[in-house]
């Protein structure tokens, strides 16, 4: 059995890079405090702890893959709390930006303090997005989540490793197309 807690860092994110579920948790363990610190950066009464920590994982493990040891000129660590606070800003973002699309009022939510009102809210947000699934092919669906989420263009580019103008084309097909389906999408 391995010891995961006396690997150093880098070998961590080497193993789990490889898939190691082991090093990938020994990782979460070790970040947690930055991660609860970076939490506490953010407030919005829709999204839960849990689901705010979870994302924080995400944006842990996009670090663990995405993370280049040779780069000699940023550590891990820091790589690791940029792309945390990034997926962070993103979610606290989209929500922001999702509640006032889909026309709920979260100052309404919050003072009512009502479950009904975030259920609502919530099952708007997820049926928006399900239907944007069935309408768009993948790469369209990937670029709408990136828009709703507020990203531009080249952080497109950037998130998804392609070039401009497959993104520019891609982003004004997956408009069209969601424009042309209805009420729902109005506001796109």
């Amino acid at each position: 059995m391995i010891e995961y807690e006396s690997i150093d860092i880098l070998d961590l994110v080497s193993l789990a890079k490889s898939r190691d579920d082991g090093a990938f948790a020994e990782l979460v363990s070790r970040y947690t405090p930055m991660m609860r610190k970076l939490l506490g950066a953010f407030s919005n009464p829709a999204i839960s702890s849990d689901e705010a920590f979870a994302e924080a994982c995400i944006g842990l493990h996009k670090a663990v893959n995405s993370f280049d040891p040779t780069r000699k000129e940023i550590t891990f660590g820091l790589y690791a709390r940029i792309c945390i606070y990034r997926r962070l800003s993103d979610l606290y973002s989209s929500v922001s930006l999702n509640s006032q699309d889909s026309g709920c009022d979260v100052d309404k939510i919050t003072s009512s303090g009502s479950v009904m009102s975030m259920l609502i809210f919530k099952e708007r947000v997820q049926r928006f997005i399900s239907v944007a699934r069935e309408l768009l092919s993948k790469y369209e669906y990937d670029i709408f989540l990136l828009y709703i989420q507020g990203f531009d263009t080249q952080a497109m580019c950037d998130e998804l490793g392609r070039d401009r103008k497959s993104v520019e084309n891609a982003k004004a097909r997956m408009l069209k197309c969601l424009r042309s389906n209805g009420d729902l999408f109005s506001d796109i």
